[in-house]
């Protein structure tokens, strides 16, 4: 686990990170990259995150 995913999963875990409000800041994607949660969930609707 690198030191960015680690700080996430604090976040996380405090209710912080992606699912909390903090969701401005970087969010991991199923492809494992990082990126800015705004862009995430376009990428989201736009269907590449479930693989399509």
């Amino acid at each position: 686990m690198t030191g960015t995913e680690l700080l996430l999963r604090r976040r996380q875990l405090a209710g912080t990170g992606p699912a909390g409000p903090a969701s401005a800041g970087l969010v991991t994607t199923v492809i494992g990259a990082h990126v800015p949660a705004r862009r995430a969930a376009r990428l989201t609707v736009a269907g590449v995150l479930h693989g399509e």
